[in-house]
């Protein structure tokens, strides 16, 4: 405060100083005058005799001075704030130079320890992280920013050994760091792999270029995170026995490894289908019926006849498989007696020319299929509309003006023998 109220003395005796000279300087008039005391009138008044070059310069050294005074108000200002910034720097290097030499300091309380822990500065933590008197709940908790300082401190090791528990209780997110670390040891790695539940850490593991085959086992058997699925999948062999626990999670890992893979094991394939359907036929599930729908939309050949021949497939499923399915899919999923129209229609409109052939041939075809399959642009799949046995009049009629002259011929025959029907009825 006081170099403030200094600066402010000084500018108000520079503005004094500025003023001085600025006012107009009187006539020499002696002291024993005896006029002097007498007032003079206003057009008699003597006038100094100035020369007006001095007045010009008097101005100019007036806005010269004025000048200087308002830059040393600012600089006078501006020193005290420069001096207190300067002081704060000095000040925060020293406490932060003493706090990282207390974290480092193996002789300092867990108590202080503890206090420093609340610091932003990451040397400081940093440090407090490698002491081993750092209280274990603060030692884990700056295990999240510092894994490697974590695994090096010789308390962590001793806090293994006390707690069987510990990579079970202490934060996910800590662990998850710990996992991440390169030169982690492979005996933690295996610890931490035969955790249940353990979430989004796992897919850390399966990521980790020391995992082994058993880790991976470890973690498809107890892990259904989609994300822990995908870092399976990544790999680029995994066993039968893994491939079989990534089915048994059900849609998201049977769909993601179909997404990359056309192999898989027919006995896992089988299990998985078998058991989503008995699982459907007990209690129809939508996860169950989405599994269905994955397999059945990959377009996978193997995997696409395996299911079609299954039984009591949902409708949905034998949608997709008449949608996605190739020629002989779709012509085995005609088999099947009494498909839903809505199976029929994705037939008509996505099979093939035998495909529609065929489809042309069931009798229980509604008649708005038979009218589209109709407009076909071949000639032998009209034919089967003649000869259909469920086939309308007016769709006859149409199809006795056909361009191809054995459609005609085959629709002129029908229409007689109908009417020849009439006729005698």
């Amino acid at each position: 405060m006081l170099p403030f109220i200094f600066a402010l003395i000084i500018g108000q005796l520079v503005v004094v100083i500025v003023r001085s000279f600025s006012e107009t300087p009187r006539a020499n008039i002696p002291a024993n005058d005896p006029q002097i005391d007498k007032p003079v009138p206003r057009s008699k008044k003597p006038r100094a005799n100035i020369p007006a070059n001095s007045l010009r310069i008097d101005r100019a050294v007036l806005q010269i001075l004025k000048k200087i005074a308002y830059i040393c108000v600012l600089i006078l200002l501006f020193i005290p704030v420069g001096l207190v910034l300067i002081f704060l720097s000095i000040r925060g290097y020293f406490i932060h130079r003493y706090k990282r030499q207390a974290a480092q300091n193996l002789e300092t309380e867990p108590e202080q320890l503890r206090k420093l822990a609340e610091v932003r500065d990451r040397t400081t933590l940093l440090k407090i992280a490698s002491n081993p008197n750092t209280p274990p709940e603060v030692l884990l908790k700056l295990g999240e920013k510092f894994p490697k300082e974590l695994l090096a401190n010789p308390v962590f090791d001793l806090m293994l050994l006390e707690d069987a528990n510990l990579l079970v209780t202490m934060p996910r997110n800590t662990l998850k760091s710990i996992l991440a670390v390169e030169d982690i040891p492979v005996g933690f790695l295996e610890r931490s792999a035969a955790i249940p539940n353990l979430g989004s850490a796992a897919a850390v593991i399966a990521e980790h270029p020391k995992a082994t085959e058993h880790m991976f086992e470890q973690i498809a058997q107890y892990s259904n995170d989609p994300r822990v699925i995908r870092s399976l999948i990544e790999r680029s062999s995994l066993s039968d026995t893994i491939l079989k626990k990534i089915a048994a999670h059900g849609t998201g890992g049977m769909k993601q490894y179909l997404a990359k893979r056309s192999e898989f094991p027919q006995d896992a394939l089988e299990k998985i289908v078998q058991n989503t359907l008995a699982m459907h036929l007990v209690q129809p599930s939508h996860n169950f019926v989405a599994l269905l729908e994955a397999l059945a939309q990959e377009g996978i050949p193997e995997i696409q006849l395996y299911l079609v021949q299954q039984p009591n497939l949902p409708v949905s499923v034998l949608e997709a498989l008449a949608e996605k399915g190739g020629e002989q899919v779709q012509l085995i999923l005609m088999q099947r007696p009494h498909l839903p129209v809505t199976v029929l229609e994705k037939l008509e409109r996505e099979g093939s020319e035998q495909v529609r052939a065929c489809l042309a041939q069931q009798t229980d075809l509604p008649l708005h299929l038979l009218k589209r399959l109709s407009y076909s642009i071949h000639s032998p799949i009209r034919e089967l509309i003649v000869q259909h046995p469920h086939v309308s009049l007016e769709l006859l009629q149409d199809l006795a003006r056909d361009d191809n002259a054995q459609v005609r011929k085959l629709a002129l025959q029908r229409l007689a023998q109908q009417q020849d029907k009439r006729e005698r009825s």
